[in-house]
């Protein structure tokens, strides 16, 4: 949750988010989600491959892909250095 509050300070220009195969609470997950709405989170990833996830990984790609309204770091030419690192995430 502390990555959270980081993720939704306005300074903050996190982007893209990679969390692998963290172990996470079921109510954690869903507090995250919900979360990610307040962040210029656009790109993420999270291993949510088990079946009792499928809704929850919808709702988080309904998130970031809302998200891509906030900025255009992800795809700035500027900022190819960083997109082309950003792999295996959701869009």
């Amino acid at each position: 949750m502390r990555l959270l509050k980081i993720l939704q300070s306005d300074s903050c220009k996190i982007w893209c988010l990679n969390i692998g195969e963290t172990c996470l609470q079921t109510k954690t997950w869903h507090a995250l989600v919900e979360g990610l709405k307040g962040t210029k989170v656009t790109n993420f990833y999270a291993s949510l491959d088990h079946p009792q996830f499928k809704k929850l990984k919808a709702q988080f790609k309904e998130v970031i892909a809302m998200n891509r309204g906030k900025h255009n770091m992800n795809t700035d030419s500027n900022n190819n250095d960083v997109i082309n690192q950003c792999t295996h995430c959701w869009k």
